[in-house]
């Protein structure tokens, strides 16, 4: 089998890992959905394969059922599943898999297991799809290895990952794991206690499900407790996945009891104690809390402070100041508060204008300035991220390039540049008026040759884009406005990479009267007809090499 290329996929809302979902199923409930926006997926015929695999690390305890979303255009049959731990069969079940028509991204079709199985968070289990029927396929789609900027490595077990014969793939299906109702406490593990500042202390913890969770504390030999309270969340923290963490604000130089309550969403409670001293010097002037949950003060002991602190002269920005996001990474976050643990409203992408409205902020050891951007979404920002603006406008739009290589089929028109290293190239597109979607637009890069792909999504009113150390192929692009209801195709364009650019001697080009026109040869049997450095025709014949 042939090992598919990683597809790096950026994404303006990104589907949440570890969802909790309403019970679809009776006594069910989903704890796990890989399932990135519908245009990402292709179909995997799974009687073309000798065995087919999916390797997976649940982050639960028990496991029922699961969801795979399929077509089969063909009559119905059946299909086996086979659940190993290690070499170990531990549960087996064959369905009937009935006529389901082709539609984008598939259609749901729910898996339950005769009983539920014990299931260990740190382990990675393999189920075994087996079929005859000879039109049945899965959906998948390639697993996404780019990480923003804060976002914790997530291991690629967790998102699955399909085995075809003996070679694992870069790709998952697309699925979703359900556990049932059961009695087991939650096992919290590697609990850790930081002090933050003279007056605040960060408490972390695992566990092997996902939970929601509270603090109870109190100074040593005293009656008075408080406790910060429950979200009505569940968040999945598994050794070597995640944390779940919160920061109380204590009294300085004292010591303090505290009780972790953790329970899972059947209500199944466990706790852990422990016992942490903060520090006797003075508290500095902020730190905000990185808690997802709220916490109550000792009392007699002021309230934690979360207005933004008075910007010593170290700090780089002020209130006022016009900023641009870095180019260190490509998409930077957005968030509705400054913490780690809060929403992501959206990303902007390297360059991005904007004013500063608020801050700074001291949360989970990063400096957050508030942004309201020239374009896009406002918001939290790392200061890591940001930098004075050399100008307060947006930049002029660039000028049109001397070397246009492409092949326009459709409106508006989408030009291929060939960049000068030869082995990457620019694309641009135009656009009557305005933004042609609010959406922003999906590029789709497949080459022809080593069967690669490469995706992307670009923002709103963003009509040109970079693609850098590429192998040499004959590439198709196509660009597609994303809308409310999917993608539609815009433009389309071939890019053979396998040939430098040269131009060929003049060949008696058709006549035009006051149009400077010439033959540009691309390679691999291409020339193209420029009229006033536009594509105006493109011919194909026979390669010569």
């Amino acid at each position: 089998m042939l090992k598919k290329a990683l597809i790096v996929l950026f994404v303006f809302a990104a589907v949440p890992l570890f969802a909790k979902a309403n019970l679809a199923h009776a006594a069910e409930s989903m704890f796990f959905e890989f399932a990135p926006d519908y245009y990402h997926y292709r179909a995997l015929n799974i009687a073309s394969a000798s065995t087919t695999y999916l390797l997976f690390q649940p982050q639960n305890d028990f496991l029922k059922s699961f969801d795979f979303w399929i077509d089969n255009a063909g009559s119905s049959g059946s299909v086996s599943f086979t659940l190993f731990d290690g070499p170990d069969v531990i549960a087996q079940k064959t369905v009937t898999a009935p006529h389901v028509p082709e539609i984008a991204g598939g259609s749901k079709f729910h898996v339950g297991l005769t009983s539920q199985v014990p299931t260990v968070n740190t382990k990675i289990y393999s189920l075994k799809i087996s079929t005859s029927m000879p039109d049945l396929r899965l959906y998948y789609a390639n697993t996404i290895d780019l990480l923003y900027q804060d976002e914790p490595y997530i291991p690629r077990y967790i998102n699955g990952v399909v085995k075809l014969d003996s070679e694992e793939q870069d790709f998952s299906f697309k699925d979703a794991l359900y556990e049932e109702t059961e009695s087991l406490p939650p096992v919290i593990s590697n609990v850790t206690t930081t002090l933050t500042s003279p007056t605040t202390v960060k408490i972390s913890f695992n566990a092997n499900e996902p939970v929601d969770y509270r603090v109870e504390y109190k100074i040593v030999g005293s009656n008075a407790t408080s406790s910060t309270n429950f979200t009505n969340s569940y968040k999945t923290c598994g050794e070597g996945i995640g944390w779940c963490a919160l920061t109380l604000a204590l009294a300085a130089g004292a010591t303090y009891d505290y009780t972790i309550i953790a329970r899972d969403e059947w209500g199944n409670n466990s706790m852990s104690t422990g016992e942490v001293t903060t520090s006797s010097d003075s508290p500095p002037v902020n730190n905000a809390s990185s808690s997802p949950a709220s916490s109550e003060p000792v009392p007699g002991t002021p309230p934690p402070v979360t207005t933004p602190m008075p910007p010593p002269t170290t700090y780089k920005f002020s209130i006022g100041d016009r900023v641009e996001t870095t180019d260190i990474i490509s998409l930077i976050n957005v968030r509705e508060a400054p913490s780690l643990a809060a929403t992501v409203l959206g990303q902007q992408q390297s360059h991005a204008l904007g004013t500063i409205t608020g801050g700074p902020i001291n949360s989970d050891i990063h400096i957050w300035w508030q942004v309201n951007y020239d374009t896009g979404q406002d918001g939290w920002t790392v200061e890591d991220y940001l930098r004075l603006a050399a100008i307060s406008a947006p930049a002029p739009p660039p000028t049109n390039p001397v070397q246009t290589v492409g092949v326009t089929t459709l409106t508006p028109q989408a030009s291929i540049i060939l960049s000068p290293d030869g082995n990457g190239f620019s694309i641009s597109w135009k656009v009557e008026s305005g933004c042609e979607t609010e959406n922003g637009y999906f590029i789709d890069i497949f080459g022809n040759i080593h069967k690669n792909e490469y995706q992307y999504i670009v923002a709103a009113c963003v009509h040109e884009f970079s693609v850098d150390n590429l192998p040499d192929d004959e590439y198709s692009i196509s660009i597609y406005a994303l809308k409310g209801s999917g993608k539609e195709k815009i433009a389309e364009g071939a890019m053979n990479t396998t040939k430098k650019v040269q131009v060929m001697p003049q060949v008696n080009p058709p006549a035009s009267a006051g149009v400077d026109m010439k033959w540009l040869y691309i390679g691999g049997g291409v020339v193209v007809l420029l009229a006033a450095g536009i594509v105006a025709k493109i011919l194909f014949f026979p390669a010569a090499d």
